[in-house]
């Protein structure tokens, strides 16, 4: 049984699960009421840092909708959006996997810290 009186085999997604669980156990108003006020989108205005952001156009978690518009990021704020990775995937190779983000995030990283006086070799 569950301590929110729902029928857990009538879960069928994520969404059903978000609208029945999460948000009821969290104090919103449904999937949607949670899915708006817990996104980033609303934070982005006051990074001042330099920032990366890393999406997959593809991930089945989060609608396109949570995707920033170029012209609603700050300066200092880059999206690196492509088209495959799913939900925290960007996963490439073969046999040995390698996580294409954390080339990505060394790059980024390099950069910046060279504006610092950092060595990068």
């Amino acid at each position: 049984a569950s301590p929110l009186n729902i029928a857990v085999d009538g879960l069928r997604d994520v969404d059903s699960c978000d609208d029945q669980v999460t948000a009821a156990l969290n104090g919103f108003d449904g999937a949607l009421d949670y899915y708006t006020r817990s996104s980033s989108k609303h934070y982005l205005d006051g990074i001042r840092k330099p920032c990366l952001i890393i999406h997959a156009a593809d991930d089945p978690f989060l609608p396109p909708t949570a995707i920033p518009e170029p012209r609603d990021l700050p300066e200092q704020v880059e999206l690196l959006l492509g088209h495959h990775g799913g939900h925290v995937g960007f996963i490439e190779g073969g046999l040995i996997p390698v996580r294409l983000f954390n080339r990505v995030i060394q790059m980024f990283l390099a950069e910046e810290l060279t504006g610092f006086g950092w060595s990068t070799r």
